[in-house]
């Protein structure tokens, strides 16, 4: 295996790749530094073609990971990249291109709860609603079907050029996130058992359950609908803590009495260290839902 820094692996995928590419027209290869969810960045290798304006990106980190921790040759991940690179186009052609039309934006338009500290530089850009310790933002629906769901991030320019208000587009979105993102409810231990069968048996769980929406992409956003939590609440007989275990997913843990907030912290603090990517960090705070006075408070 090759001995190389990640910066130089980068640079060696660029000038090599195109040997592995030879049925294809090649314009140009470039590296991209991309800032994704919570500020975290990654290294896109972007392939343009002859006549073409835009191009998927293949992000080189997991590649070089493998090839480190596999103690693989160099041309092993080259090949590996190629291959991805040859899926994506094959992908590419079965599918109607990608278009943005803000002229539609009330119907394509939805929620996403993010960590508000953390995407400060990316939240400058763009409108957003503050919630707690974290941000309300708004993207547009692009796409959503079997391969996954493509969606742009609405910046203060889309704003303008859509000529609605914040609280108009907040409103608005807020009615088609529940639409195309139903909620999913279910207790922990069922959840685990569903999805990751094994022949121990998990233990009972009776007190958590698991909130997130039917994709289980960016499922947290649910937090916002103050009524889902209320009627669970409500139906449990119990208060609740709200624990955000990432963007993905609430943790819903019943309660008689706020009492048990610092050892669920403690829990969350170690949870976000060591398990949640940073990519998915959504907060550090757990936070209570009292019935009896109907609010949400940290």
């Amino acid at each position: 295996m090759e001995r190389m820094d990640f910066k130089s692996f980068c640079n060696a995928v660029a000038s090599g790749i195109a040997e592995y590419l030879l049925q294809y027209e090649i314009e140009s290869i470039r590296l991209e530094t991309v800032c994704h969810n919570n500020g975290i960045e990654h290294v896109g290798l972007v392939i343009l073609l002859q006549g073409e304006s835009v191009s998927p990106t293949i992000y080189l980190e997991q590649y070089y990971r493998y090839m480190k921790q596999q103690q693989r040759p160099f041309a092993e991940a080259l090949e590996a990249i190629a291959k991805e690179y040859r899926r994506i186009q094959n992908s590419l052609l079965k599918q109607e291109p990608l278009s943005i039309d803000m002229n539609q934006i009330e119907s394509h338009v939805f929620l996403r709860l993010v960590n508000y500290e953390r995407n400060r530089e990316i939240l400058a850009d763009c409108p957003y609603i503050p919630f707690h310790d974290m941000a309300i933002t708004f993207r547009y629906l692009v796409r959503m079907d079997q391969t996954g769901i493509a969606s742009a991030l609405i910046n203060y320019e889309n704003l303008k050029a859509c000529g609605l208000s914040v609280d108009a587009l907040y409103e608005t979105a807020k009615e088609n996130t529940i639409r195309l993102f139903p909620p999913f409810l279910m207790r922990l231990d069922k959840f685990l058992e569903t999805r990751y069968p094994q022949e121990t048996e998990y233990p009972d769980e009776p007190d958590i359950y698991i909130l997130s929406n039917q994709q289980f992409i960016y499922g947290a956003t649910m937090m916002i609908y103050q009524d889902v939590v209320a009627e669970f609440a409500a139906h449990m007989g119990k208060n609740v803590y709200i624990v955000p275990s990432s963007v993905n997913e609430l943790l819903l843990c019943l309660t008689d009495a706020k009492k048990e907030k610092e050892m669920l912290e403690n829990t969350l603090h170690e949870v976000n260290e060591f398990v949640v990517s940073d990519m998915d960090f959504l907060s550090d705070v757990v936070y209570f839902y009292d019935k009896e006075l109907g609010n949400i408070v940290a």
